[in-house]
C-alpha cells in the first residue's frame, strides 16, 4: 500500500516535479552567467550557494504545496484517509518524497559544478564532504520549514512574510544571522572553506530539522487531521481585519526600536572623526 501511495504522488505531480529537479540546472546558468559571481572565485561553488539560498527554498514551497497544501485545500486527503493506511505513514511517504527530491536537487547542483571543477580545483575528499554535507543540512532544513509551513493553511502567507520581514529586521538590527545554524552552513566561505567543520552548526540544524519535523507531523496527525483542515478552509473577514491590525502594530513597534538603536547624527560624526584621526 505505501509503494502504490507513492506511485500515486509521483504520477499526479510528475509533471511538477520534473521541472523542479531540471530547476538547478537553469538557476545555475542563470547565476553563472553574471560576471560578478564567475569572478568571485571559488571553483563555481559560488553560485550552488546561491542557488541553495535563492531557488531552493522557492522549489521547497512548490513541494508543500503540490504535496500537502493543495491535499488539504481541496479535501482530497479524505480520499487517501478512507484506504487502509494509517495517516502517519501518509504523511510519512509526502515527507520522504519532498525530503529526497529536495536532497537530490542539491546533490545534483554540486555534481553538476564539481565535475568540471575536478580539473581547475583542488577538489579533495574532505572538501567535497563538506561541501556535500553543508548542502544536504541546508536543504533538509529548508524542506522541513516548508513542510511544516505547509500545515498552516490560510496563515502561510501571513506567516512566511512575518519570517522574511523579522529575518531582516534582525539583520538589520545588526544580530549574527548569518552564524546561526543553517544559516553558517551556506554562509560566504561555503565555496571556500576546506578544513573547519562546523560542528556546531551541524547540531542546531540537525534538531531544528528535527522539531519542525515533529510539529509538522503533529499538526497533520492531531485531532485526525482536524486542526490542519481547519486551517485549510479560507479566511474570514474578522481574521483579516486582524491580522492587518496586528501586522501594523508590530511595523510600528519595529520602527520605533530600531530609531531608539540608531545612535544619535552626533554619535555618527564622532565616530567618523574618530576614524579618520586614527586613519590618519
Amino acid at each position: 500500500m505505501t509503494r502504490a501511495l507513492l506511485a500515486k504522488e509521483l504520477r499526479q505531480h510528475a509533471f511538477a516535479l520534473s521541472f523542479l529537479l531540471l530547476l538547478p540546472f537553469a538557476g545555475l546558468i542563470l547565476i553563472s552567467s553574471h560576471g560578478v559571481i564567475r569572478r568571485a572565485g571559488g571553483g563555481g561553488f559560488e553560485s550552488v550557494r546561491l542557488l541553495l539560498t535563492l531557488f531552493l527554498p522557492l522549489a521547497c514551497l512548490v513541494l508543500g504545496q503540490l504535496l500537502i497544501a493543495s491535499e488539504f485545500r481541496q479535501k482530497t486527503q479524505l480520499f487517501l484517509e478512507g484506504l487502509p493506511l494509517p495517516r502517519w505513514r501518509m504523511l510519512a511517504v509526502k515527507f520522504s518524497l519532498g525530503l529526497v527530491l529536495t536532497l537530490l536537487i542539491s546533490t545534483l547542483a554540486l555534481g553538476y559544478v564539481a565535475w568540471p571543477a575536478r580539473h581547475t580545483e583542488a577538489l579533495t575528499p574532505r572538501f567535497a564532504t563538506l561541501l556535500f554535507l553543508k548542502g544536504a543540512g541546508w536543504a533538509a532544513f529548508v524542506y522541513t520549514l516548508c513542510f511544516a509551513h505547509s500545515f498552516l493553511g490560510r496563515y502561510r502567507v501571513p506567516f512566511g512574510l512575518a519570517l522574511a520581514g523579522g529575518l531582516l529586521y534582525c539583520s538589520n538590527l545588526g544580530l549574527p544571522i548569518s552564524e546561526f545554524g543553517p544559516f553558517a552552513l551556506v554562509d560566504n566561505r561555503f565555496a571556500f572553506e576546506r578544513f573547519v567543520w562546523p560542528v556546531h552548526a551541524f547540531l542546531v540544524t540537525g534538531a531544528l530539522v528535527l522539531a519542525l519535523a515533529v510539529f509538522g507531523f503533529w499538526l497533520g496527525l492531531v485531532r485526525d487531521a482536524t486542526v490542519a483542515a481547519l486551517l485549510a478552509e479560507k479566511m474570514s473577514a474578522r481574521e483579516k481585519v486582524f491580522l492587518s491590525l496586528f501586522s501594523f502594530v508590530v511595523l510600528l513597534v519595529g520602527g520605533e526600536v530600531s530609531e531608539h538603536r540608531r545612535p544619535p547624527p552626533r554619535t555618527l560624526a564622532r565616530l567618523s572623526l574618530r576614524d579618520r584621526e586614527h586613519a590618519g
